[in-house]
């Protein structure tokens, strides 16, 4: 894949909303989930019968139009979407599928639902309480699970994929 030279850096995705998807590919783009420096995430689902996902939600996203101009960030983009699409792990959000549609780089993955780990910190401070312990302690194996797990994998021949993770974040 190559930098989208001739897409306009005014270019807007529509984000549509769950009454009134804006098409996108083989998807149907239902609301924006949240904006980055390098990308925007649409909550999303698959037209009828182009995926085999079924009516699962998911989360695409959308490289920004005019980083998609340099090449150094279409292959930082498209890197991190090959080795996403290689970690199978409870702990991690599952990655479907990378592509281009309409001249904008996309990574389609799972959509997990819910309150993030920062809104729950927020909420602990505001009321003044901590997240129990256990409930901690859950939250911190479970990333300390998929982190494993993603430092340790190695590609088809045994190599090792030396991950190193620079986006851990309570969100």
């Amino acid at each position: 894949m190559a930098p989208a030279d001739h897409i306009p850096s005014s270019t807007k995705l529509q984000p549509g909303s769950p009454q009134d998807p804006t098409p996108f590919g083989k998807y149907l783009l239902m609301g924006m989930i949240a904006r980055g420096g390098m990308a925007e995430v649409y909550r999303a689902k698959a037209r009828n019968g182009t995926t085999g996902l079924g009516d699962r939600l998911l989360a695409i996203k959308c490289m920004r139009p005019q980083l998609a101009k340099e090449s150094r960030f279409v292959e930082m983009f498209i890197r991190e979407g090959k080795l996403a699409v290689l970690l199978d792990n409870d702990s991690i959000v599952r990655t479907f599928e990378i592509g281009r549609i309409e001249g904008r780089y996309f990574i389609a993955m799972e959509y997990i639902g819910g309150k993030d780990l920062t809104q729950i910190l927020r909420r602990c401070q505001e009321s003044n309480q901590r997240i129990p312990v256990p409930h901690a302690c859950y939250i911190a194996a479970r990333m300390s699970d998929g982190l494993h797990y993603a430092h340790t994998r190695s590609d088809a021949e045994g190599r090792p994929l030396n991950i190193v993770n620079r986006d851990v974040s309570p969100s």
